[in-house]
């Protein structure tokens, strides 16, 4: 049952009435140049096909991850943690990192966890005098996200050397 732009309301009603499940379909006040016709999900599900209505509601996925991404860098510790790891290209093991940012452990690994559930950081593992170490560095969108900021961080280096300090 499709309806056509400048179709009239009696050939509309003359198609649900054939329907099966006429008594399933109802017609609100619609504007039927737009076709502006609801029927009840069973009807149009037989019609179009099943559609998950629940998903539909839902944001694409890419909103979820670009909310991540902007949370992470959005922690000025976090930011400098990205910052030091781009110096870094081989990867910074934990307990250099700790030593640099003289954190308590646990917020370390919060924010290390936080910005590789982001996909900024990767954590991978070398064997070094027989035993594992833990390393981490920037991923490619890490890298990628910190060059498109580097014009603007630039910019921002180049006013505050550029200020002078007010005399009392």
């Amino acid at each position: 049952m499709i309806f056509q732009p400048g179709q009239s309301i009696e050939v509309l009603l003359a198609a649900v009435e054939r329907s099966e499940r006429a008594e399933k379909i109802r017609l609100q006040d619609c504007n039927l140049s737009t076709c502006n016709v609801t029927l009840y999900s069973s009807v149009a599900r037989d019609t179009i096909g099943a559609v998950d209505t629940k998903s539909l509601g839902k944001p694409p996925e890419i909103r979820e991850e670009a909310k991540r991404i902007l949370e992470a860098i959005s922690d000025p510790e976090r930011y400098a943690i990205m910052l030091t790891m781009a110096r870094h290209r081989e990867g910074v093991s934990f307990s250099q990192l700790a030593s640099v940012f003289r954190a308590n452990h646990n917020t370390l690994s919060r924010h290390l966890k936080t910005l590789t559930h982001a996909t900024l950081v990767w954590n991978f593992y070398e064997r070094r005098e027989g035993r594992d170490h833990s390393f981490y560095k920037l991923s490619t969108m890490g890298e990628k996200l910190l060059s498109s900021l580097k014009p603007e961080l630039d910019v921002t280096d180049q006013k505050s050397a550029t200020r002078t300090p007010v005399s009392a």
